[in-house]
């Protein structure tokens, strides 16, 4: 089993949405803390400006469920762009 290096926990298998579009400026420290506080959030990739037919909209991927809640606590109570948020 495929466990989080950070909250040694299993990996479940979920899905992530692929944001499109030029992306706003990232919150002030936000790398930093993903690196630091959810590296296995995965609740979203930027998936670029060019759109085809055959584009999908999420992708399955593993991810650490306690990662998702370190991502949700680091966002509240900041003023973050939607594009951000998980």
């Amino acid at each position: 089993m495929r466990k989080c290096g950070l909250h040694n926990v299993g990996l479940k298998l979920g899905t992530r949405e692929i944001r499109r579009g030029l992306p706003p400026a990232p919150p002030e420290g936000f790398f930093e803390a993903e690196e630091a506080l959810f590296p296995n959030a995965k609740s979203f990739e930027i998936g670029g400006c060019l759109v085809s037919p055959d584009d999908v909209n999420e992708k399955r991927v593993y991810f650490c469920p306690e990662c998702r809640k370190a991502e949700l606590d680091w966002h509240a109570g900041r003023d973050v762009e939607r594009f951000w948020q998980p």
